[in-house]
């Protein structure tokens, strides 16, 4: 079964209008992980993996704080 029809979703269409839809994923496991962001990936989705629960809720790196300030 397409996991997109499972979900409620039409193929070829994005539950969010404004672009691809981001999976939140947290397990410990990572034969998990990597079965779910291939899964994802294949559905269309973007997978954003984490490996515990405080990795998913540090805040995101800034590309732009990593540059030198001049």
């Amino acid at each position: 079964m397409n996991l997109a029809r499972a979900l409620g979703h039409e193929a070829g269409s994005s539950p969010m209008s404004d672009g691809t839809p981001i999976v939140f994923v947290v397990d410990d496991d990572v034969s998990v992980r990597e079965s779910l962001e291939l899964l994802i990936r294949f559905e269309g989705w973007l997978p954003e993996i984490f490996a515990s629960a405080q990795e998913f809720l540090q805040p995101p790196t800034s590309p732009c704080s990593e540059l030198p300030h001049t």
